[in-house]
């Protein structure tokens, strides 16, 4: 029996659900026709231009950044502590089994 939402699924499914909610955002500022000019070289007469190029595009970035260094060190800790389902409870006994063998 297949599930029809695995985890990659749902995750694919909420980043373009994000992605989508972005470009509304970014869409009610400036036009679709601006949108390649607003990203690259805004205009500094248009504040939408400018809103969207110094304040809405430096947040997603940094959040994109974030969001992918969080999953790499995830990544790395569950490699380091040879977990290999996030769902085990072994991380929860580790400082208890470690403080037990030095007594």
């Amino acid at each position: 029996m297949t599930r029809i939402f695995t985890p990659a699924r749902l995750s694919v499914l909420m980043a373009l659900a994000a992605f989508g909610l972005y470009a509304v955002a970014i869409l009610g500022y400036i036009p679709p026709a601006d949108l390649q000019a607003s990203l690259l070289n805004p205009d500094t007469a248009s504040f939408a231009q400018i809103y969207v190029h110094y304040s809405l595009m430096p947040r997603m970035l940094v959040a994109l950044f974030a969001g992918a260094a969080l999953a790499f060190a995830g990544t790395i800790f569950q490699q380091l502590l040879k977990i290999r389902s996030p769902n085990r409870r072994r991380l929860a006994s580790f400082p208890a089994r470690n403080w037990r063998s030095r007594c």
